[in-house]
């Protein structure tokens, strides 16, 4: 199940998911409070783990994230992204959760799979035989520079991080 930013399909009404649940803001655990045809699910926290971590429930015969039931149920409004503040897809607590941006969404973005130098942003030009370190600003590749080591290029990177406003998990492992 993704999220479709181009054609969404509305969670349902606040008023709908406060009538089906519970929700606690301090756990994050979102419970039936009342269930049409499953009376023993009453109480029991709703959700499954699917890939990725997140939590995802199904309403009125269709799926969704826990965590975008969650910011319906507490404000009322749609969220395009929610971002878990903590890197974390299982921790709903509305502490946690966050409106973003694309833009600010990929102010925290993991260390892809298939990186060799274990941050995003710098790799070796073997035609150069030096480190380059880049960032990406609005689709636009900026060139931080040229470096004879890989630490000089990271420390270049991780500098432009923090002067961009970049997430101090931005980069982290998947």
């Amino acid at each position: 199940m993704k999220y479709d930013t181009k054609n969404p399909r509305p969670t349902p009404s606040q008023e709908r998911l406060k009538e089906l649940f519970n929700y606690n803001e301090d756990t994050g655990i979102l419970s039936w409070k009342f269930h049409p045809n499953r009376k023993d699910l009453i109480g029991r926290q709703c959700g499954a783990i699917r890939k990725g971590g997140y939590l995802a429930a199904s309403v009125d015969g269709f799926k969704y994230s826990v965590h975008r039931l969650v910011y319906k149920y507490m404000t009322g409004n749609e969220a395009v992204i929610i971002d878990h503040l903590n890197g974390k897809p299982g921790d709903n607590r509305w502490c946690n959760l966050k409106s973003v941006t694309p833009k600010e969404n990929n102010l925290n973005t993991k260390l892809p799979k298939d990186n060799k130098s274990g941050s995003i942003g710098v790799f070796f030009h073997e035609g150069q035989n030096r480190f380059l370190a880049t960032v990406r600003i609005d689709r636009k590749s900026i060139h931080l520079g040229s470096f004879e080591t890989e630490k000089e290029a990271k420390a270049a990177r991780k500098a432009a991080n923090k002067l961009l406003g970049f997430s101090d998990r931005h980069g982290e492992a998947a």
